[in-house]
């Protein structure tokens, strides 16, 4: 059995779940205010296709889930502050056998981001990424 390479898919530049509408973006009222949707979104070094890249050298197919035939998505939810480092990395929805433990680790194991800005100000936003996991036959 082959292992498909592992794909990052995108909505736009992120995928915001829970977001019923887009709504105008005030400044800050609070250092710690987070933020779904800011003008400058916060970016991967290098992009979309760096980030691809970097989960796909470094996320590894449990074999508890290879042998169960598991595949799908994991989306993880994570906090990127003004310094562009990631805080409160969660599941928002997974597949269990070891792959969720996994998406955490490489997640965390990500350099810092360009931090998102809204009316040129640094702020925190709060990011959803899917990994997918695919087997070939």
């Amino acid at each position: 059995m082959k292992i498909a390479l592992l794909l990052l898919t995108f909505f736009s530049p992120f995928v915001l779940l829970g977001q019923q509408n887009e709504t105008v973006a005030f400044p800050p009222e609070s250092e710690d205010e987070v933020f779904m949707v800011v003008e400058k979104m916060p970016q991967f070094p290098g992009g979309v296709d760096s980030m691809q890249a970097f989960i796909g050298k470094n996320i590894v197919y449990k074999k508890e889930a290879l042998d169960s035939n598991i595949q799908g998505k994991v989306y993880v939810s994570f906090i990127l502050n003004k310094m562009g480092e990631l805080h409160n990395i969660n599941i928002i929805k997974g597949l269990g056998y070891g792959l969720d433990e996994e998406c955490i680790r490489v997640v965390k194991a990500m350099p810092k981001w360009t931090p998102g800005e809204l009316r040129g100000k640094k702020v925190n936003v709060k990011i959803t990424i899917p990994i997918k996991f695919a087997l070939s036959k």
